[in-house]
């Protein structure tokens, strides 16, 4: 089965997957465009590893310090454990399949032979992702558990393990092959965790950048240079555009005022919440319920 689902994560920004968040081995899945929710998607990481086959239009894949730029047709791999957020050509015709799994689905137990000799070396390099273009022969596997995932045919579990650990072979041959940059500042990934951490928790109350920086044990100014080494933004920018994710969904499935969620997700008045609600996505907040009630979302 493929599953349908939006973006959820814990509050310390890992994703889970599942109706009750709870860890699994295997998930495949799929998403799309939503014009009420935009393209805004939060930084966050998870312990499996992802392949993404994207659709509809183009994606940009972040990740800390670097991009992909994936065309439509083509997929990328997602590193375990490394930071990324994407960012649509347009926000309503984009559509992906995922599919994510745990090390502990290929490798059947830790630190085992196989976890030691084909799994961590890939963990612990400095590839955060890939793309797999439509013409790489691995993409052929990336189809077919697809489809054996949509499909369910007799024994398709065991064939997408078999799937799986032929495109594992094709994904260790890349990284070989891959010419890939070390980070400068390999310190950044786990200070980004932790501040990122705090922002999530931390989002309805009034947040500094002194309260930031302290969550890494780090000073302001190395704050904002890790910020902007990493995703490419500063604290403060972050902050404004992780509540007004938090709002869109307040909008989307509660019935509080704008009032009261503009103090709920931190904001100082009304018409500040209104001003950046409306940079982030083309509408106030009055506007955006408008479309909600219209739709009868």
């Amino acid at each position: 089965m493929i599953y349908k689902t939006n973006f959820q994560s814990t509050s310390n920004m890992e994703e889970f997957f599942g109706d009750t968040g709870e860890k699994i081995s295997f998930r495949c899945q799929y998403s799309t465009g939503d014009n009420l929710r935009g393209s805004l998607f939060p930084w966050h990481w998870h312990s499996a590893f992802e392949i993404d086959l994207v659709t509809g239009c183009d994606i940009r894949f972040d990740f800390e310090g670097t991009s992909l730029n994936i065309s439509q047709g083509n997929a990328v791999f997602i590193n375990s454990q490394k930071i990324h957020s994407y960012q649509p050509e347009n926000s309503v015709k984009y559509k992906t399949y995922a599919f994510l799994f745990e090390p502990l689905f290929l490798a059947g137990q830790y630190n085992g032979e196989i976890f030691q000799k084909y799994i961590i070396p890939i963990m612990n390099s400095d590839i955060s992702g890939l793309e797999i273009p439509a013409s790489d022969p691995a993409f052929a596997c990336i189809k077919e558990i697809i489809y054996l995932a949509e499909e369910e045919p007799e024994y398709f579990e065991i064939q997408i393990r078999i799937q799986l650990e032929k495109l594992w072979c094709m994904i260790l041959e890349k990284v070989k092959s891959e010419k890939v940059k070390a980070p400068v500042y390999k310190e950044d990934s786990e200070r980004m965790k932790q501040m990122l951490n705090y922002i999530h928790s931390h989002y309805a109350e009034k947040l500094s950048l002194e309260k930031i920086a302290s969550a890494a044990s780090v000073g302001i100014r190395e704050c904002s240079r890790c910020f902007s080494r990493s995703i490419r933004q500063s604290p403060m920018n972050y902050v404004n555009q992780y509540r007004v994710q938090m709002a869109l969904e307040l909008l989307m499935t509660t019935g509080y005022t704008i009032t009261e969620i503009s103090e709920m997700c931190g904001f100082s008045s009304v018409s500040y919440f209104g001003k950046v609600f409306r940079q982030y996505t083309s509408a106030t907040p009055v506007q955006y319920r408008a479309q909600l009630e219209k739709l009868d979302y």
